[in-house]
């Protein structure tokens, strides 16, 4: 009767240095005999690549996380052309844009008041289209929902 004998091969955790041909670990990255440094295999090359890669990767996906969504809205300086864009489109759906029928035409002489993170108060000189000047004061904040608002008002009207 025959019995069956299963060969196991082990693979050797050791190699021959690539200088000195003693013996060392496969991983070693220098021979501790004569100090040679060893190359990396194939499969150790990949996987410092991938590993490489996937950091890599890993840090732009924070970077993006980090910096989107995250943080406030920004607030128009008081001086630009997005800010009196805002301010005239607030003025137009105002009682004084429907009803006396007044539009802006532009903020001069325009000063920031205060400014934070969450709010920007300024000043100015609003001329509107009745061909007149009048003293101006606007603010733009940041809602409960994290969206950028606008109030204006005319003095002297």
């Amino acid at each position: 009767m025959g019995e069956d004998f299963t060969t196991v091969r082990r693979r050797s955790k050791l190699v021959a240095c690539e200088t000195c041909g003693h013996e060392i670990a496969k991983s070693a990255t220098m021979c501790p005999h004569c100090g040679a440094r060893q190359r990396m295999g194939l499969v150790a090359q990949l996987l410092r690549g991938v590993v490489i890669a996937f950091l890599i990767v890993l840090i732009g996906i924070i970077g993006v996380y980090l910096t989107s969504g995250t943080s406030d809205p920004s607030l128009p300086t008081c001086d630009s052309h997005t800010a009196q864009s805002e301010v005239a489109r607030a003025m137009e759906g105002a009682p004084m844009g429907k009803v006396l029928g007044l539009r802006l035409i532009k903020i001069t002489n325009v000063k920031e008041v205060s400014a934070s993170d969450k709010e920007r108060r300024c000043r100015g000189t609003a001329q509107l289209s009745n061909a007149r000047n009048y003293p101006i004061t606007y603010k733009f904040y940041v809602d409960a929902e994290n969206d950028v608002m606008v109030e204006a008002q005319v003095k002297g009207l």
